[in-house]
């Protein structure tokens, strides 16, 4: 989104809520004007995300410009056709004609003026909170809209999208265009603080924390901070003034929730920070079937990411803070069975993308405040360090020009909203060039290509550079050398030493030369490096660093468990402060003692090696003792004995067909067979005989 804020003073004052939403006006326009062939826009998002906002503002668009327009509430109770045209035409300025004797003659009294008003000008209907309209929904899509002209447009606002229903019509998939709203981006939540007179830095991010960038929230915080002395806000002050606000907000969206038992799924959906069905199902101890978690998602506080669904931060932050106090037993319950699932996916599966997912998701529940707070992001669409290919290493040179041009002081802000605690750290222009200061391009490339890691944003542009290198026989005698590394390497005894120099096509180890990022108060580009550095971390094997001597690093790596080594310290960087050496050794089986010591400090006590199967169920046996199924593997057998497929038999346990192929696994392992055929003939030799 772009030309922020909307200038108009007669808006900022009708509402102050209406913030960073000029793309969708000026889409508006563009449907006004009939130039996008569209006539019916679909606007959805969460609760307070500032739909019913935008609406009054399409509405000044119209009286400015000369177009009839119409808003009608959906929480008028407006529960019949009858109702709804009986209100429009109230807001036409008509009442029903003398002939009306029945509802549907109010229809077409209604459907008749709407488009002789139409003929002579253009009219815009405006239908908001659309949620409570659910009744007359088919009616508008299928009798009412489609007998009013072309020309007249429709708005129609509500938490969710327009049903499935609308898409597969022709008809209406052409002329229907989709506006969800989202959280407002950093950059436009800064612009909006500005404006209303907040220009502490410090004081922004920390808004942003608290907010995640939702409307009503900012306008609640921005009025909060307002009325506060700008040097008095303390940390956790702003949280204190707005929880009330913030409850009454999350109320609202679990007014979507009535039945308890959809709030409970709800509450260990809200632990997840991101979950899918079989993960929610571990967490919950029982199989959630496909049926409720497709009732889950379609909540409007839950959404798709790329790593599955999320509840609404805000959402998520409330729920959690409830729990824990309301019933802190199964609150760590649920982070106790969130822990044993991600230690399961990391240790059962060989080394990929996917399982280092998994590692970051097991550090932010273990490994303390600090990793959370670098873990947190700004976005849902995290990004990740890359190799470096051949043809980037041009953008590299220019990325490490910009760098050294545009250094600043700085003031990184990062917050742990399971702790409610904020870390503070200053950086000044030159500690921040200090972690590119020693790369020598044509050095380093003659180690290898492999050794350069860079970061992209959205546009292709490089936003972090590292630069790691495999320690062995053709590195080492560049590590002795460098001052980043001399110190610790020349003071190894030699048989640590010939240890390192292993063949070039393999490696001891790694030595992080260089990790930096374009912009140290972006809190995505922080998660991004602690992303990089846990990756290395679960990779099993040895890593050492000497990082810029500041407590930005310092405290990162420490709370990871690196230890500063007995000897390395060097002065490098800037010749006189004293940088040490940081070592962390998790080959082989210490991999496993550092998760297990983790999740201790973390005061997790697991379970680990011995978690017990998702199956709450107790065994039963099915005919033989020696032949032990739980209860679903026995109805998952008895349907696989009618001849269902995996398919057919998710749908008749309303499960998921992955779920259903954990089972029959389960079932060949224990009964030693390899496929369904074997299956069958083993339950019929032993049980069903």
């Amino acid at each position: 989104m772009n030309s922020f804020p909307y200038k108009d003073d007669q808006m900022e004052q009708a509402d102050p809520l209406f913030m960073g939403r000029q793309q969708e006006l000026a889409l508006f326009h563009e449907v006004l004007g009939m130039t996008i062939g569209a006539n019916l826009v679909n606007v959805y998002g969460t609760g307070g995300i500032g739909k019913s906002s935008l609406l009054h503002a399409f509405q000044r668009c119209c009286k400015q410009i000369g177009v009839r327009e119409f808003l009608i509430e959906g929480h008028s109770s407006m529960q019949t056709p009858a109702a709804f045209c009986a209100q429009v035409l109230q807001l036409l300025g008509t009442s029903p004609e003398a002939s009306v004797n029945s509802e549907d003659d109010i229809v077409n009294a209604c459907i008749r003026q709407l488009n002789a008003v139409n003929e002579t000008e253009q009219v815009v209907l405006l239908l908001d909170a659309y949620e409570y309209m659910e009744s007359i929904d088919n009616w508008l899509r299928e009798h009412f809209l489609v007998r009013l002209g072309k020309r007249l447009i429709t708005v129609i606002a509500g938490r969710l999208p327009l049903s499935e229903a609308w898409y597969l019509s022709p008809e209406w998939r052409k002329r229907l265009l989709s506006l969800p709203l989202s959280e407002l981006n950093f950059t436009e939540a800064r612009q909006f603080c500005h404006v209303n007179g907040i220009h502490s830095e410090s004081s922004i991010i920390q808004l942003w924390n608290e907010t995640k960038g939702h409307p009503l929230m900012m306008a609640v915080a921005v009025i909060a901070m307002q009325h506060a002395a700008k040097d008095a806000i303390e940390e956790g002050a702003l949280r204190a003034k707005n929880i009330d606000f913030l409850s009454y907000i999350v109320e609202r969206w679990l007014r979507e929730v009535p039945v308890q038992s959809d709030r409970t799924i709800v509450e260990a959906a809200s632990t997840l920070r991101y979950f899918n069905q079989d993960s929610l199902s571990y967490v919950l101890g029982r199989e959630l079937d496909t049926r409720g978690f497709r009732e889950l998602i379609r909540y409007s506080f839950v959404y798709k990411t790329h790593h599955g669904w999320r509840v609404h931060d805000l959402l998520r932050s409330v729920v959690i803070q409830d729990l824990s106090s309301r019933s802190p037993k199964q609150y760590e319950h649920y982070l106790i069975r969130i822990v044993s699932y991600y230690y399961e996916q990391f240790t059962s599966r060989r080394r990929t993308n996917e399982t280092t997912w998994f590692a970051g998701e097991l550090m932010y529940y273990i490994g303390g405040p600090i990793p959370r707070a670098f873990l947190q992001g700004l976005g849902t669409m995290p990004r990740y360090f890359q190799p470096a290919a051949p043809s980037d290493f041009e953008a590299i040179r220019h990325y490490l020009q910009r760098r050294e041009e545009e250094a600043r002081d700085t003031e990184i802000q990062l917050y742990d909203p399971y702790s409610n605690r904020s870390f503070q750290y200053r950086q000044s222009a030159g500690q921040s060039r200090h972690s590119i200061m020693w790369v020598n391009l044509n050095e380093l490339c003659e180690i290898g290509l492999d050794c350069f890691w860079i970061l992209k944003d959205v546009n292709e542009t490089i936003v972090g550079l590292a630069v790691i290198i495999p320690i062995n026989r053709k590195s080492l005698d560049y590590l002795l050398q460098h001052p980043l590394s001399s110190a610790y390497f020349h003071g190894l005894e030699k048989c640590r030493l010939d240890a390192y120099a292993v063949p070039e096509s393999t490696r001891s180890g790694w030595f992080i030369h260089t990790i930096d990022i374009a912009d140290f108060e972006n809190a995505q580009l922080h998660f991004s490096l602690a992303h990089l550095i846990i990756s290395l971390v679960f990779s099993g094997e040895q890593i050492i660093v000497s990082p810029p001597p500041t407590s930005y690093y310092s405290d990162a790596l420490e709370s990871m468990l690196f230890e500063k080594t007995a000897h390395g310290a060097h002065t490098g960087y800037d010749g006189k402060t004293p940088s040490p050496t940081y070592i962390l050794d998790t080959r082989g089986d210490k991999l496993l003692n550092y998760l297990e010591h983790m999740m201790k400090l973390a005061g997790i006590e697991l379970i680990t090696r011995k978690q017990p199967d998702v199956e709450k169920h107790e065994p039963k046996p099915m005919g033989n003792p020696e032949v032990i199924l739980t209860e679903r593997e026995r109805q998952v057998a008895e349907l696989l004995r009618e001849g269902l497929t995996n398919a057919q038999i998710a749908n008749r346990l309303h499960l998921s067909e992955i779920t259903i192929k954990k089972h029959l696994n389960a079932m060949f392992q224990k009964l030693e067979v390899t496929n369904r055929t074997l299956l069958l003939s083993k339950l019929i030799e032993l049980i069903w005989k």
